[in-house]
């Protein structure tokens, strides 16, 4: 399993996260969307359903921006990429905040063939338990383990 500890891909990156729900309820997300670590516009689900909408600053880092999803997705995603490609980014921010707030009382680990972001847990924190838990693991999983602590 590889465990991404950005928020960026490439020189893009996304701050502000803020979730909410559609008009029908269904989960949905805004952000910044950054290059360099400058600002280049504003991204958000539309919540009636339509398409998602990046209000950019200018042309040319709409531009750029399309042209890094369509690279980074590849060509079966092209009408939309930048939203999947955005998407995808915070997926894996959530992800992150899910796993950093189960492991201050948890111990986390992922076995091999396991789903992206599935995981097991120990209930015995991970910090000064270290030795007691490896030896649990290498017993129980020899085939292999990560332990999803020691990444973040």
């Amino acid at each position: 399993m590889e465990f991404k500890t950005e928020k960026n891909f490439g020189n893009y990156w996304v701050k502000g996260i803020k979730n909410f729900k559609g008009h029908e309820g269904e989960p949905l997300f805004q952000c910044s969307v950054y290059k360099n670590g400058k600002r280049i516009g504003f991204f958000s689900e539309d919540s009636w359903g339509g398409s998602a909408q990046l209000q950019s600053f200018s042309a040319e880092d709409e531009k750029t921006l399309r042209s890094f999803a369509n690279e980074f997705e590849g060509e079966e995603a092209r009408s939309e990429s930048y939203h999947s490609f955005i998407a995808k980014i915070t997926t894996e921010i959530d992800i992150q905040r899910h796993f950093k707030r189960l492991c201050k009382t948890k111990t986390l680990f992922t076995t091999k063939g396991m789903d992206y972001g599935s995981y097991r847990t120990i209930k015995a924190l991970y910090k000064g338990n270290e030795k007691q838990i490896t030896d649990y693991l290498d017993k129980k999983y020899s085939d292999g383990y990560i332990i999803i602590n020691t990444l973040i």
